[in-house]
């Protein structure tokens, strides 16, 4: 066998092995600038696979660099045509959110449901 053959065959194995869409991110119990890092990475994966829902029902604390994650990817799940739907926490980062002055951006960018 040729070696531009097998390098064709590993090449559509590697193509064929994706992994599957992450629709949902689990958010919490805490989104503060210690565990940015970690959860933006999570929705970076969520919403390539089309997905945009944060589940935030086990969130206890949130600071600034939590609430602007959370802004950020609801622009890039708007840049995709979707809205990020954050499900739980709704009263720790709507507190966040009118502490920083960002309530009606909050409101305009993310669906808060319980």
């Amino acid at each position: 066998m040729s070696a531009a053959m097998t390098t064709r065959r590993r090449t559509s194995a590697v193509k064929r092995a994706r992994p599957r869409a992450v629709r949902t991110v689990r958010i919490g119990p805490l989104l503060t600038i210690n565990e940015v890092a970690g959860t933006r990475a999570a929705l970076d994966r969520m919403l390539a696979g089309g997905g945009a829902r944060a589940d935030a029902r086990g969130l206890e604390s949130i600071d600034t660099a939590g609430l602007q994650l959370l802004l950020a990817a609801a622009r890039a799940a708007q840049e995709r045509g979707l809205k990020l739907r954050l499900e739980g926490g709704q009263r720790l980062v709507r507190g966040a959110a009118e502490a920083l002055g960002l309530a009606a951006q909050l409101t305009a960018a993310v669906e808060l449901s319980t």
